[in-house]
């Protein structure tokens, strides 16, 4: 994109009566409109005593210049400071940044050779498009395969807790401990590597006597999870108290 400054500059008269100041401005104020700021440059027929300022903030740093007593003066206006106004342009496409100034002569009144100056800076935004050519080989893809070996799971129903005693007869009333674990056929149990890869399921709860098998039981009233489902680290084994 491609900016162009074209600069605008509306004067309006401020009209009042009192004791006439023999001074001026000399010929048309200069702008320079620059990537971030704005700046107007005054002659003056005489030494200047006055003021320029921003309109509405007279008080505020960065946006007034005193009495010089030169027939020069200039101020410079950050588009970030002094209310600094923006507007945008469809047609012609661009953007105007403008600023009311007003310079006065005399250090504390307004007086009739005072001048107020509408400073815009607009800003031509131009598209163009650039092309060109870039041959790219394109990469032969390689597959890589690997095949996770399932683990063996056992169920094993303990005394008192992990490293307890298998229990094959119990009464009722008596706390066991399920315990479900698993491992590869060497013994290994699976690495941090397979962390998340595999889970353990529990579909069914089944439970059988002496007179009737196969008796279904849901696990939510077969077992009294006291705590959540204890798992080791990397999912090596789950367990629980029931």
């Amino acid at each position: 994109m491609v900016l162009r400054c074209v600069v605008l500059i509306t004067i309006i008269t401020v009209r009042t009566y009192g004791n006439s100041i023999e001074n001026g401005v000399s010929g048309e104020p200069t702008v320079e409109c620059a990537k971030d700021s704005l700046r107007v440059d005054f002659k003056t027929e005489k030494e200047f005593e006055g003021h320029v300022y921003v309109k509405g903030h007279y008080d505020e740093g960065g946006c007034r210049s005193d009495a010089t007593l030169t027939q020069h003066v200039n101020l410079t206006v950050a588009f970030n400071s002094c209310d600094v106004r923006r507007e945008r342009s469809s047609n012609p496409r661009g953007l105007f940044v403008s600023v009311t100034m007003i310079i006065t002569f005399h250090p504390m009144f307004i007086t009739k050779i005072d001048r107020s100056y509408n400073v815009r800076c607009f800003y031509t935004e131009m598209e163009r498009t650039v092309a060109t050519q870039l041959d790219v080989s394109v990469l032969q893809t390689e597959v890589i395969t690997q095949q996770l070996r399932l683990p063996t799971c056992r169920y094993e129903v303990l005394a008192d807790g992990p490293q307890g005693d298998p229990v094959k007869f119990a009464t009722v009333g008596q706390q066991v401990y399920h315990k479900w674990s698993c491992a590869h056929k060497d013994g290994k149990v699976p690495g941090k590597q397979y962390a998340g890869a595999f889970f353990l399921l529990l579909l069914l709860c089944l439970m059988s006597t002496l007179r009737r098998s196969n008796l279904l039981y849901s696990c939510v009233t077969s077992f009294r999870f006291q705590i959540q489902l204890l798992w080791s680290a990397v999912f090596k084994r789950m367990y629980s108290f029931g």
